[in-house]
C-alpha cells in the first residue's frame, strides 16, 4: 500500500443536490423525516429512555391523554415505508 499510486474514477456528488422543483424537495424532506422517525422507533432503547439519558425517546399520546412509550400504533414501520414485505 505504501508508495503506491492508485487512480480511481471521479464521481460528481452534486447530482444528488439537483431538485426539479420545490414540491419535490418538500416530498423528499417529508420522506426522510418519516424514515428517520420509523428507524428511531424500531430501536428498543428509544422506548425505554428517560429524559436526560443521552438519546432520543419516542413517545405518543394515548387516547386518554397520557404519554406512552413507542410510536403511535398507526404510524408506519420502516419496512412499510421502504415497501418491504
Amino acid at each position: 500500500m505504501l508508495d503506491q499510486i492508485v487512480t480511481t474514477r471521479v464521481h460528481d456528488y452534486r447530482q444528488y443536490l439537483h431538485v426539479r422543483d420545490a414540491e419535490d424537495l418538500d416530498d423528499r424532506r417529508d420522506r426522510a423525516n418519516r424514515l428517520t422517525y420509523a428507524a428511531s422507533a424500531q430501536d428498543p432503547r428509544t422506548r425505554l429512555g428517560r429524559a436526560g439519558d443521552g438519546y432520543v425517546t419516542v413517545t405518543h399520546v394515548g387516547p386518554d391523554g397520557s404519554r406512552r412509550p413507542g410510536p403511535h400504533p398507526d404510524h408506519p414501520t420502516l419496512d412499510d415505508l421502504l415497501g418491504r414485505d
